[in-house]
């Protein structure tokens, strides 16, 4: 919607000039623009685990052009940015740092996005994304044997290796048992 105006002016002797009104062709925007964000590791797999060195991008699509905007993942970590010619969709990577000891469930990321009058809005969503740097440990807790005694066995008997991790496993550990 053009801007419209009215001028109200008077002499020295006050002398009222007649009111100039009318349009001054600029459009008025005070309406925060509309964007949607997705994100998916940069590799394009699925899996929502991020080691140290993966990547993460994130898409901005705005209903409008917009300002480049600030990216942030997990409250810190600044995103490079790359726009699109029109400036309505901009992608942001961001690669889990490799020497770090980060462990975030649900890596938040927030964007804040600014239209070309200023008008802000913003972005902030708990991803899928789970972050881990950490190495996990593993503590033996027990080794036995179905031999007639429990800590001796013979080749075909099995041994069974009880161990505690601090964290979920991907798969089962491998163990190798040494013969002596």
């Amino acid at each position: 919607e053009d801007v419209g105006y009215t001028v109200d002016y008077q002499d020295l002797s006050t002398n009222l000039g007649d009111r100039i009104s009318g349009q001054t062709g600029v459009r008025a925007d005070t309406v925060r623009p509309v964007a949607s964000v997705t994100s998916a590791p940069a590799d394009g797999a699925s899996q929502p685990h991020l080691k140290a060195g993966d990547t993460l991008t994130l898409v901005l699509t705005a209903d409008e052009t917009v300002q480049e905007p600030d990216v942030t993942f997990g409250g810190t970590y600044a995103a490079a940015l790359q726009g699109s010619a029109d400036q309505t969709v901009w992608t942001a990577t961001w690669t889990v740092p490799e020497a770090s000891d980060l462990t975030v469930r649900n890596l938040p990321y927030a964007v804040t996005y600014r239209d070309l009058a200023g008008n802000e809005a913003a972005i902030t969503v708990a991803s899928d994304f789970h972050v881990d740097t950490v190495a996990p440990a593993a503590t033996l807790l027990r080794a036995s044997s179905d031999g007639q005694y429990e800590l001796s066995t013979r080749p075909g008997q099995d041994v069974t290796v009880l161990l505690q991790t601090d964290e979920d496993m991907q798969a089962a550990p491998t163990v190798t048992v040494d013969q002596a």
